[in-house]
């Protein structure tokens, strides 16, 4: 549908790009054209409308969704237009025909006109004309349009390769842990399309689990699927569960996530992202284990914050135990995922049905996006691709402006921002950053054989040099010491610079 919606964009381009010169042409000639200059013409105007279409493409005008254009990316239509017409009088000049260079320049400027109204109508239908939309928000608030999450990437979701999945993943026991959360539901959801001979669903949430169970039994599934209630932490439950099901297949999805939550308990991050993981690595080493692909964040690139501090020593252990073990450790990094649990856009839905305020941090603040799904699916396709010590990470083009979605939404759903809808920026969070990384300087990016999934160059550690760094915060968490938590931290992880204010940290208490 979204490339329906592309290619009937371009159409329209090419008609209005044709008949502005096609005008131009005509009267100019007085309407008096012989069949062999008309024959030219046709010419001169198919190799001009390809100059265009070269030119928005570069311009990526056909990657937004045109229905939901915006004033920067009008702007961004007339630049392309500016330097696709800039071409267009460049060829003219270099056939030197008076007639052709004329009708170059007096149609290059109607095309703008037109090109650039088109594009701009939607702004004016969506802001003048818009009354059924209003209406009906105004009349039932809660009956406002359902968002469609892949709507706000600003790109096609990613597709991936099924047939490689599916020959991994197919009559093998897989484990998903922390498989009742957001990102390790929809992970089983994917994996039971592969036929797996068991799934073992690890979480420590019985409701999450019961959430989950339920709805696989209402669409009857016919997948051996085991519920396991257990804690990462607890090593010795581990070890019995990896014992009993001896899985071929590890997706380690069972983690604290929210940044300022963890900026206030350090402690139950460390227990829970560090040694949880170890706990987790550990077992699949143990039990010999196929492959273990575990879940990052953009976060663990440069942290901030110790979440993203956490999750890069996770990071750490797989690569460290990839090197003396027989199974294939990776790990998969991606940005904010649209839609899961505490995610923004669920927050702000909730915000504007509530009549507002939106609240964004900063102005300036931008992350990358993807939706669950998309998620799920590259945590599996990483498994495919898996030799051992890779960081994967998905092209996901540009970030987004947390402040531009807020917008976004407000107008999806029916509103006006910062006239029906005020937005409030509230300031930084504690560890947040104004923007993310997917890569450190010392990785890299290389291309697999998917076109949309890159893999950083695998950086070592010594795995006991780094065990006796990471046994050293057992004495700490015992103190339960914020600053000796974060210090060993600094000394753990080089690239973690906290970032952080008396103000910021009060805003969490």
């Amino acid at each position: 549908m979204k490339n329906a919606r592309k290619y009937i964009l371009m159409i329209i381009d090419i008609i209005l790009i044709n008949f502005s010169y096609a005008l131009i042409y005509f009267l100019k000639s007085n309407f008096d054209i012989h069949s062999y200059e008309l024959l030219r013409f046709k010419n001169d105007v198919i190799i001009i409308t390809g100059i265009y279409l070269v030119v928005f493409c570069s311009f990526r005008l056909y990657k937004k969704l045109w229905k939901h254009i915006t004033i920067d990316e009008a702007g961004l239509g007339i630049s392309a237009c500016i330097v696709a017409n800039l071409l267009g009088i460049i060829y003219g000049f270099t056939l030197g025909q008076e007639l052709i260079l004329s009708v170059n320049i007096l149609g290059s400027i109607l095309s703008i006109l037109l090109v650039s109204a088109f594009r701009m109508s939607f702004i004016i239908i969506k802001k003048y004309l818009n009354v059924k939309i209003k209406e009906y928000a105004s009349n039932d608030k809660n009956k406002l349009r359902e968002v469609d999450f892949e709507d706000l990437l600003g790109r096609d979701p990613v597709k991936l390769d099924m047939e490689g999945i599916s020959h991994y993943i197919n009559a093998r026991t897989v484990m998903v842990t922390g498989g009742g959360g957001s990102i390790g539901s929809e992970l089983c959801r994917q994996i039971i399309k592969f036929n797996p001979k068991e799934l073992i669903v690890l979480d420590e949430y019985e409701n999450n689990a019961y959430v989950l169970q339920q709805e696989f039994n209402r669409q009857g599934v016919c997948i051996d699927i085991k519920y396991v209630i257990a804690s990462v932490r607890d090593k010795k439950r581990l070890n019995l569960i990896f014992n009993k099901y001896k899985p071929d297949i590890v997706f380690h999805a069972a983690a604290h996530k929210h940044v300022p939550l963890m900026e206030e308990n350090p402690s139950e991050a460390i227990k829970n992202n560090v040694f949880g993981t170890l706990n987790v690595v550990l077992c699949s080493d143990k039990y010999k284990v196929k492959r273990f692909v575990m879940i990052s964040t953009d976060k663990a690139v440069n942290p901030t914050n110790i979440m993203g501090a956490t999750k890069r020593v996770c990071e750490m252990i797989i690569q460290s135990m990839n090197k003396r073990s027989s199974t294939q450790f990776v790990a998969v990094r991606f940005g904010n995922v649209l839609g899961s649990n505490g995610s923004v856009i669920p927050v702000f839905i909730d915000q504007i049905k509530n009549g507002g305020p939106v609240t964004v941090t900063h102005k300036e603040i931008n992350r990358f996006f993807m939706t669950i799904p998309e998620a799920a699916q590259l945590v599996l396709q990483a498994g495919a691709y898996a030799k051992g010590g890779e960081i994967f990470v998905l092209d996901m083009e540009s970030p987004v402006k947390i402040y531009d979605l807020a917008c976004y939404l407000i107008r999806l759903m029916g509103y006006e921002p910062n006239k029906d809808i005020k937005i409030e920026i509230i300031g930084l969070r504690p560890g947040e950053k104004l923007y993310e990384e997917v890569l450190t300087e010392e990785e890299g990016l290389n291309q697999t054989l998917h076109n949309k999934i890159f893999v950083g160059k695998p950086t070592f550690h010594d795995f006991d040099t780094l065990m006796i760094k990471i046994n050293e915060f057992n004495t700490i968490l015992d103190e339960d010491d914020r600053e000796k938590i974060i210090s060993k931290l600094e000394e753990l992880v080089p690239t973690y610079k906290r970032f952080e204010s008396e103000a910021a940290i009060s805003k969490c208490v």
